[in-house]
């Protein structure tokens, strides 16, 4: 699986330098050069925008400030996606309005993307520990490869969603 971030922010950086350390090779895009240049220090491919990072990613996680940012990114992304065989799954980690997911993940249907809404817990820290939890709201069915979705639905969530390890 070839994984792509979009924001190399404080969570972004965190979540990719994890990545990394376990061996999961990572295509990154962030408009901050210094942000890209360090991750590629780490290990991480740099990708000279959100289609080019399309083109080459399996599944993109966006970790930007706003929906705004976001409607940006996902608009990005559509200049990747001509001719896969696949549909780009994004993540957004972004904490935004359900309206504005809900906008963007019309947005990304459009190009033929299958966008999430995919809250992380545990800050960067736990990102770097390996400890964050992913919680993926808007659907039941993950399409991420085990041990990713291994956890157990959570009926209890609202709206349902699954619950599951975000990283290794």
């Amino acid at each position: 699986m070839s994984v792509g971030y979009v924001g190399l922010g404080q969570m972004g950086s965190a979540m990719v330098g994890r990545l990394l350390e376990v061996g999961v090779p990572v295509t990154v895009f962030d408009l901050d050069p210094a942000a890209v240049e360090e991750a590629v220090a780490a290990g991480a491919t740099a990708a000279a925008s959100g289609a080019e990072l399309a083109a080459v990613a399996d599944v993109v996680s966006v970790c930007v400030p706003d929906a705004h940012h976001v409607e940006l990114v996902v608009e990005d992304l559509a200049g990747g996606v001509a001719g896969r065989g696949e549909p780009l799954t994004v993540l957004v980690h972004s904490t935004i309005h359900p309206d504005a997911v809900a906008s963007a993940r019309e947005q990304a249907a459009g190009w033929g993307g299958d966008l999430h809404d995919v809250c992380v817990a545990g800050g960067a820290a736990a990102a770097r520990a390996g400890e964050l939890v992913l919680s993926w709201a808007g659907g039941t069915t993950c399409t991420l490869p085990p041990p990713h979705c291994s956890a157990t639905t959570a009926a209890s969530s609202s709206p349902p969603g699954l619950w599951a390890p975000a990283l290794p």
